[in-house]
């Protein structure tokens, strides 16, 4: 029968342990070892963090930076990725299809496990580096295969400030953001998706002048969307792509709203 045989091996179990008690001990004394050694190697946290070999890169310039000079940084800091030893291929964009022109994306694809070290010695390495790219913040997080939260954001964490009057909850929002950022000891690219310090500039429009001079608002809005925005007037189409053509102010003479006025 079933139990008879479970009653016989244990009790042949039971008899070797009593027969070699030291030897019993010295593999408790292993097993408690091993387990106190697996519980401090282990990765810890909410989510341990994972190295699947891919890095998302935000950069965020100033507020009223212009899209020319944020390329110009953003291709910086690609360069920065581009010329490091871990780093396979670099790809990236500056502001279009972000919140605001003065952001950027990048996406790192990072050489094999065997070719670099891990993913944190790559990060602190690569943050040495870009600190020398004057003019523009990256924030850099491994990419998870399990991601939380339902807006994207340039560190791992969020943490959502919210209040019934806005101009408070701006002022705690970024009392909050700098005493984390002061904290270096606990916390690494602290940052906050706050806009509210770009130049403005609001253009009155003399309508009676402008109509004595035959020129409607309709106009006037079009000719200043044309230089100082994205007008797109035509569209090239070649063998493999096609290519917008937009008009733009002479990017060789420093604009400002004094001198569109002049």
């Amino acid at each position: 029968h079933k139990p008879d045989l479970v009653t016989r091996g244990y009790d042949k179990v039971l008899s070797f342990c009593l027969r070699h008690t030291f030897l019993v001990f010295l593999v408790f004394v292993g097993t408690a070892a091993a387990s106190v050694w697996l519980i401090q190697t282990s990765p810890k946290g909410f989510f341990p963090q994972e190295d699947i070999g891919q890095i998302s890169v935000t950069t965020i310039a100033r507020q009223d930076i212009s899209f020319d000079a944020m390329s110009r940084l953003q291709g910086q800091v690609a360069s920065v990725f581009s010329h490091s030893p871990y780093v396979d291929h670099v790809a990236w964009s500056a502001g279009s299809g972000n919140n605001a022109l003065n952001q950027g994306q990048l996406f790192v694809q990072l050489k094999g496990k065997d070719q670099r070290p891990d993913i944190e010695k790559v990060l602190s390495d690569l943050r040495k580096q870009l600190a020398g790219v004057a003019g523009i913040e990256t924030y850099m997080q491994p990419v998870q295969n399990l991601r939380l939260g339902s807006r994207s954001s340039a560190s791992a964490y969020q943490l959502v400030v919210q209040g019934l009057d806005t101009g408070l909850t701006d002022i705690w929002a970024q009392k909050l953001n700098d005493a984390m950022a002061a904290d270096h000891a606990n916390f690494t690219d602290v940052t906050s998706d706050l806009q509210n310090n770009a130049l403005q500039a609001t253009l009155v429009v003399d309508r009676d002048k402008a109509a004595q001079l035959g020129i409607d608002t309709d106009t006037l809005r079009s000719a200043l969307y044309g230089g100082c925005g994205t007008d797109q007037v035509s569209t090239i189409f070649g063998s493999a792509d096609s290519y917008e053509v937009i008009t733009e102010l002479d990017p060789k003479i420093e604009w400002s709203p004094e001198r569109m006025l002049a």
